[in-house]
């Protein structure tokens, strides 16, 4: 984890605090067995938190890898150094040295720990713990800080009762025993060699000479003199000591007794085994052959115990873990030193007692004097006065060339203001002298290295002077260097700088590099993309190994050994009862199938068992493991291992082979699709410029590259976010039946006429389809006009490779989510019904076989876990790729080159003394351009002269529309595709036609004096619309059936229509004629025309026995007519039987006359609609103006109706007593 800052009053550290101090440059925590416990920290001044890094200030950091992270109160910030200060920090218990404890008695190491907290004068934050029962007295004298008693005085609960202390934020714990016997063999020798381990090797004893005294002196011995180890030939030369035995018998041993006794002692007291004092430094020997030697030291904690094994003295030595450095940004140990402690928490306190109660101390300089006098004398002379005051109390050191003041040329005086040097005698000039106010004065200074945070100076220089010479007052820097180099490197605003300068006889070179990166995605595992990123753990023997493979996973082959992976993780807080689910893509090839998997939390082991585990069939092979993990408790996730193994990842022998790819721990009770962790880097930028400058070239370059890569989307298809990823599918229909569509980038605009469009999105083959689990499909879309009938059809396919089709959720459950300006996402929730893998998604206008009308746009579609739609993301699968960016400035003495280029296309000018060359895909000129003379026509180049522009032909990139002014003709649109063509006699039309090629479908043209507009489709439109919308097409179409004349012509004098002619009111000045074919020719039948809009039905009839005959019209003539108005019933006797009549009964009539007389008959009726028009005034005006007696002829006509209207009434008078009849037969006619 990233260290954060805390307030100096802050004491739960639940929040965030001031924030995560990202910006340190490193950070280090150093931990003693029972000793010293503080951290370090390089931070830049450019820091977010610099400001805010007070002393007092807390830093919560972790102290290793298996603890929960710790307090640290900041005592100590150094002078800034370039640009970088050392932060240093004590942990939070050193709190303790300032809370003063009372007097106390104590009779057992619990009762002794809780009296420091209950006799503390001070409130005391802190609790204390121990596993001790050990009962003996406790006493506290008098009073004393609560830190020193805890083990920093005489007496203290460490002297009374010992073991190992563990300081854990406000917890004081006393262990019996801290650590473990880890089991941890450290082979030392090898590739691990260490200075004060060599030494402790050096002075070990190899053997004894034991032997016996006796009281009157006479001396027993062995024969062979000495006892030796086992070990003592592999020495380079033996170490031998006396052994004194005349204590352990009162009489006079034998020799076998004496010889006994001193082999027992040599096993008891390890002779020939080295006492250890080894340092591990794991820094230096990363990513190295050395590394293999000292990595399970990276398993010990602090107090663990460890077996250092001395290959070449054949013995083994056990040795305690006294002092770990912890890396923690790298999370991991930076060293781990087994054998005797530096320091103890003695040795700490005292030293912070002593600084704190510091007393001037008036033996000091007597002391001084003393020593000083034993380094004086005899070393070519000289004298030591030390001066007292006049209370006798020592003031003055003088180290003299004469034994008296007055007489002394040469002094060192030494008093409380300092230390100095005079050649001049006591009062004389000191040109040497350290005062006490930090500085020293010296004519020369001499050393080997010199450390200082600022150094003030006029000039600096090297010994000779002619190499380097610098006038810091006046700026003057003189360098004669056959090479010189200036690196620095730092962090600001977040990005790491880097910046070079390489000078030699030969070149001049500069550069400067920035790179940054974002991380993203939702794995607590980190690295997980490649199992290279994983520690190899496990025993290693011949003939097993393990391959990495280019897709990040790992080929492990076991031979009667047990490789397995170690993941580290970001360190996750995992609330209690909510649960995890650990997943790893997995392929047994041979062997035993006993795949374990772990996870630690709190330094505890949780396996995933072969037997707990679920697992999900895949293609080739392949399985999905997966198991779950439930905490009883607040836990804080450190590592995953996975490998082979009964109970545990790692534990026994194995003869197998497998493959494994992407492990996965994530929140859930089921796996989802593979994503890197919240801190892995998903986006990474580079940027460098670069001078380069030499007696032949001079080269200046800046580059930025930008690697991105989608790591944290859960969308199961992959190229969602860009429609020229989708291929177009046919489904159940024809080709043919395609519409047309526009892509652009991560929408669709698509047009159907009777059509359906369909594209196919292929997905994520390694994501698992679960039986039995949930998915969602997703998509937005717009509907601009037509019928609304988006569709999604997702697909897998299982191992053997049968396919299944989820599609019936949108046939029968599909949802929509209005959004804005018209926007909806549609939407369906489906359960898999067989295990498999993803294979596509199918995005239709329509159900699978259907066609449809409609104008829509699409975008973003996915697929996901889940019952309901989230926000679009990417695939997990969707990678981009690297897209940098070069500028370059080269110069030579005849040429000048600037390029500029990105992913592929560039642009380049080049200046020579010939001529100028400019290459680029795109050049814009603004402003006013002036050419003149620039060269002369020819075929082969393009001119531009003045105000023209001679050329052959003017294209766009993709040729989709072209301007040949030598064959004088324009194309707009592809080739073959969907065109305009225009040339000098004509211009042509080419789209698709009902074939679904691309065929001419109209041309305008000129010849001969005339002109021409046809097309070659049955279908010609003339008009207008409005915009390019042809929905809005306002006009007339003539079309043709045959091939001897068209439906419709027009001339000057007619308009011939072959077909029907359909309108919905005619106005005609001349007459209105049908044209019937006769033997006599084709003969005009004039029309029948009213002032009154009529329609008029006939018929013929008969009168019954009664005298009467019922008239009803025909009732597809009755809906013709005014339904509220009266029939005029004209009638014809067609016998000669005398006078009949008609009786107007509405919506019918009753024709009276004699018995059996014949008649025919004639309805007439205004026309339903047009009820009350009578001659009514035309808007078009008759070209000679209306006819003479119009008018007469019209009140006329009036007058005539009226007249018949009251005929009619007289008639209807007449009662004929055939009422009851007709009633009957109506009756019987409406049943």
């Amino acid at each position: 984890m990233k260290p954060r800052l805390y307030p100096e009053n802050e004491t739960n550290f639940e929040s965030n605090g001031l924030g995560p101090l990202s910006d340190a440059l490193a950070c280090t925590v150093e931990e003693n067995r029972n000793g010293a416990f503080e951290l370090s920290m390089e931070y830049p001044v450019t820091g977010v938190l610099f400001d805010e890094l007070k002393h007092g200030s807390i830093i919560f950091a972790p102290p290793n890898d298996s603890s929960e992270p710790q307090p640290f109160r900041v005592y100590g910030k150094s002078t800034p150094l370039s640009g970088v200060v050392t932060v240093r920090a004590k942990h939070i218990s050193y709190q303790l040295s300032h809370i003063p404890v009372s007097p106390f008695t104590a009779g057992s190491c619990v009762a002794a720990l809780q009296g420091l907290k209950t006799n503390a004068v001070e409130p005391c934050p802190f609790d204390f713990w121990t596993d001790k029962e050990t009962i003996a007295t406790f006493t506290v004298t008098e009073p004393a800080s609560a830190r020193s008693l805890l083990g920093g005085v005489a007496g203290s609960v460490l002297d009374v009762y010992g073991g190992e202390y563990e300081f854990d934020r406000y917890a004081v714990k006393l262990h019996k025993a801290r650590g473990t016997d880890s089991g941890v063999v450290i082979a030392y020798g090898k590739n691990l060699v260490d200075i004060d381990q060599e030494e402790s090797i050096e002075n070990t004893i190899t053997g004894v000479y034991p032997y016996y005294k006796d009281t009157d002196g006479n001396v027993l011995e062995l024969p062979e003199k000495v006892v030796s180890s086992a070990s003592a030939h592999n020495f380079p030369y033996p170490r031998t000591v006396p052994l004194d035995c005349s204590q352990e018998w009162q009489e006079t041993p034998s020799v076998e007794q004496l010889r006994a006794y001193a082999s027992a002692y040599v096993e008891k007291e390890g002779i020939g085994v080295p006492s250890v004092s080894l340092k591990v430094s794991f820094v230096p020997l990363w990513q190295t052959e050395e590394y293999k030697a000292i990595a399970p030291a990276e398993r010990l904690n602090l107090c663990d115990i460890a077996t250092v094994r001395f290959e070449k003295l054949g013995v083994n030595a056990r040795a305690r873990v006294v002092q770990t450095v912890y890396d923690v940004l790298a999370g991991r140990y930076e060293s781990v030193t087994l054998g005797e402690a530096s320091t103890d928490l003695a040795d700490t306190i005292v030293a912070q007692d002593k600084a704190i109660n510091a007393k001037a101390d008036t033996s000091d300089l007597e002391a001084a004097a003393a020593n000083a006098s034993a380094w004086i004398t005899g070393n070519k002379g000289g004298y030591v006065v030390l001066r007292r005051n006049a209370d006798g109390q020592p003031y003055e050191l003088l180290i003299m060339d004469k034994p008296t003041i007055e007489e002394a040329t040469k002094v060192w005086r030494f008093n409380k203001s300092g230390l100095g040097y005079s050649s001049t005698g006591y009062n004389g000039t000191y040109g040497l002298a350290m005062t006490q106010d930090g500085q020293i004065v010296a004519d020369y200074i001499t050393t080997g290295s010199l450390t200082a945070n600022l150094i003030r100076t006029g000039v600096i220089k090297s010994v000779k002077g002619d190499t380097f010479f610098f006038d810091i007052d006046t700026g003057e820097l003189k360098i004669n260097a056959k090479s010189l180099q200036i690196n620095s490197k730092g962090v600001y605003d977040g990005e790491t700088v880097d910046s070079k300068i390489n000078e030699s006889a030969e070149r001049i070179k500069s550069e400067v590099s920035k790179s940054s990166k974002i991380t993203g995605g939702g794995n607590l595992i980190l690295g997980s993309e490649s199992f290279k990123n994983a520690e190899l753990k496990g025993n290693e023997v011949s003939g097993s190994s393990v391959t990495y493979n280019d897709t990040g996973s790992a080929t492990v082959t076991n031979a009667n050994s047990n490789r397995y992976f170690r993941w580290q993780t970001v360190n996750e807080h995992a609330s209690a009862g909510v649960t995890l689910c650990l997943s790893v893509m997995y392929k047994p090839v041979s062997g035993t199938d006993e795949l374990c998997m772990e996870i630690n939390y709190n330094n505890t082991w949780a396996a995933i068992k072969a037997a707990d585990q679920i697992e999900i069939k895949q293609t080739n092979g392949w399985v999905l493991r997966y198991g779950l993990w439930t905490p009883s408790s607040d836990a804080i996730v450190k590592q995953v291992d996975i490998g082979s193994g009964l109970n545990h990842a790692g534990m026994g022998n194995y003869t197998n082979k497998f493959e494994l790819l992407h492990p996965m721990l994530q929140y859930g009770n089921a796996p989802t699709a593979w994503t890197a962790s919240s801190g892995d880097y998903i986006t990474e930028e580079n940027a460098k410029s670069l001078i380069s400058q030499s007696a032949d070239e001079i080269k200046t370059e800046v580059t930025k590259s930008v690697t991105q890569r989608i790591t944290g989307g859960n969308n199961i298809i992959t190229g969602t976010d860009d429609w020229n990823n989708a291929t177009l599918d046919a489904g159940g229909n024809a080709t043919s039946k395609t519409g047309s569509y526009t892509i652009d980038g991560e929408s669709v605009h698509v047009t159907n006429k009777a059509q359906n469009t369909r594209f196919h999105f292929a997905a994520d083959k390694s994501l698992v389809i679960a039986k039995g689990m949930t998915y969602c499909a997703s998509v937005l879309y717009k509907l601009n006009s037509g019928t609304d009938s988006l569709f999604l059809q997702f697909e897998t396919k299982s191992t053997s490779g049968t396919k299944t089709y989820y599609d019936s959720a949108f046939k029968q459950a599909q949802q929509d989510i209005a959004l804005d300006n018209g926007w909806k996402m549609r939407w369906a929730a489906f359960t898999a019904t067989a295990d498999g893998y993803a294979d596509g998604l199918f995005v239709s206008t329509a159900n699978d076989f259907a066609t449809v009308t409609n104008d829509l746009t699409i975008m973003h579609p996915m697929v996901q876990m889940g019952n309901a739609p989230t926000a679009w993301t990417a695939s997990t699968g969707d990678y981009l790729t690297t897209a940098e960016t070069k500028t370059e400035i080269k110069q030579t003495f005849d040429t000048i080159k600037l390029t500029a280029s990105t992913s592929g296309t560039g642009s380049t000018i080049k200046l020579t003394v010939s001529g100028t060359e400019i290459t680029s895909a795109q050049i814009n000129l603004s402003g006013v351009v002036t050419f003149s003379d620039l060269s002369t026509w020819n075929q082969d180049k393009t001119i531009i002269n003045g105000g023209n522009i001679t050329t052959g032909q003017i294209h766009n990139l993709s040729y989709s529309t072209v301007y040949d002014l030598d064959n004088a003709y324009i194309r707009m649109g592809t080739e073959s595709g969907e065109r305009v063509f225009i040339d000098n006699k004509h211009i042509a039309w080419y789209a698709k036609i009902n074939t679904g090629d691309i065929g001419l479908t109209g041309v305008l043209s000129s010849e001969a004096g005339r002109s021409y507009f046809g097309a070659s489709s049955k279908r010609m439109s003339y008009g207008w619309v409005d915009g390019l919308d042809p929905s809005t097409y306002c006009g007339m179409q003539v079309t043709y059936n045959r091939s001897d004349d068209s439906d419709v012509d027009f001339n000057s004098t007619r308009v011939g229509v072959s077909g029907t002619l359909n309108c919905q009111n005619l106005n005609a000045w001349g007459s209105k004629s049908r044209i019937v074919p006769t033997s006599f020719g084709p003969t005009k039948m004039a029309a029948f025309e009213t002032p009154i809009p009529m329609f008029a039905d006939i018929g013929h009839g008969e009168c019954g026995p009664d005298g009467w005959c019922l008239i009803v019209p025909d009732p597809r003539y009755a809906e013709t007519v005014a339904q509220n108005g009266r029939f005029i019933w004209l009638l014809t006797d067609c016998t000669g039987n005398g006078s009949m009549w008609a009786e107007d009964c509405g919506q019918y009539a009753i024709v009276h006359g004699a018995a059996g007389q014949h008649f025919s008959w004639m309805a007439v009726s205004a026309q339903c609609g047009y009820e009350g028009e009578y001659a009514e005034p035309s808007e078009c005006n008759y070209p000679s103006g209306m006819p003479a007696g119009a008018d007469y002829a019209a009140s006329e006509a009036a007058r005539a109706s009226n007249r018949d209207e009251e005929v009619a009434d007289a008639l209807l008078d007449i009662d004929t007593g055939a009422d009851s009849v007709i009633d009957t037969s109506l009756e019987e006619y409406d049943k």
